[in-house]
Formats: C-alpha cells, sequence, structure tokens
C-alpha cells in the first residue's frame, strides 16, 4: 500500500497513479505537454530531484502512414498528390484530398472492406 501512496500528502491515501508510475520501468506521457504536466505531477514521489530530472517522457501520439496505410489507399494518395510520401505538414496536399469527390472515397472503401471479410 505504501507504493500507492506519497508521504508529502496530507491525506495519504493510496493513489493508483503513484503505484503504477513506482512499479513501471519507463513513464511517458502521450504528448510533450502531458511529459510535462506529468514530471509536475509526480515530482513529490521522487524528493531532492528537480522536475526536468525525472524520467517522465513523451511519445508523440501520431499515424506512421507507410505501416497504417492499406496499399490501396497509399496507391491513392500518390496518385492524388504525385508523391509515394504523403507530406501531413503541406497544406496544398489537403486542399486536393479535400477535393475528391467523397463517391471516390466510398468506393475505395467498399473495396477494402470486402476484401477484409
Amino acid at each position: 500500500m505504501a507504493l500507492g501512496r506519497c508521504e508529502g500528502d496530507a491525506d495519504r491515501k493510496f493513489n493508483m497513479s503513484y503505484l503504477a508510475t513506482r512499479m513501471s520501468l519507463q513513464v511517458n506521457g502521450v504528448s510533450k505537454l502531458h511529459g510535462e504536466v506529468s514530471r509536475s505531477m509526480f515530482n513529490k514521489l521522487w524528493p531532492g530531484y528537480l522536475k526536468d530530472e525525472l524520467f517522465i517522457g513523451y511519445v508523440t501520439n501520431g499515424v506512421h502512414y507507410h505501416t497504417w496505410l492499406a496499399p490501396e489507399w497509399q496507391k491513392f494518395y500518390e496518385e492524388l498528390t504525385g508523391s509515394h510520401n504523403f507530406d501531413q505538414t503541406d497544406r496544398s496536399l489537403w486542399e486536393r484530398l479535400y477535393n475528391v469527390m467523397i463517391k471516390e472515397f466510398m468506393k475505395l472503401k467498399k473495396i477494402l472492406k470486402r476484401n477484409f471479410l
């Protein structure tokens, strides 16, 4: 029970987050900001350390385009953009995507759904 409590807390209630943090080999937030907030929240668990010295990092939630998309979608984007690499930071590519007719999307979606079944 002591692993789920913080000596510095006045009420010393059991806290599942404290237990999980102490029992984990690695701790991270799901974004840079979440990692910073977590270091501030859990800093009191390690007295004597500055929050910037804690081992709590972050992993940005993102999609790795090449492994996430079906080959059919990759081909679709390549035909649309002229490149095999869909640069998600390029606004002009998103504009092209927004201008595609919904029928084209639905046709490919139905094909993939049929293949999945």
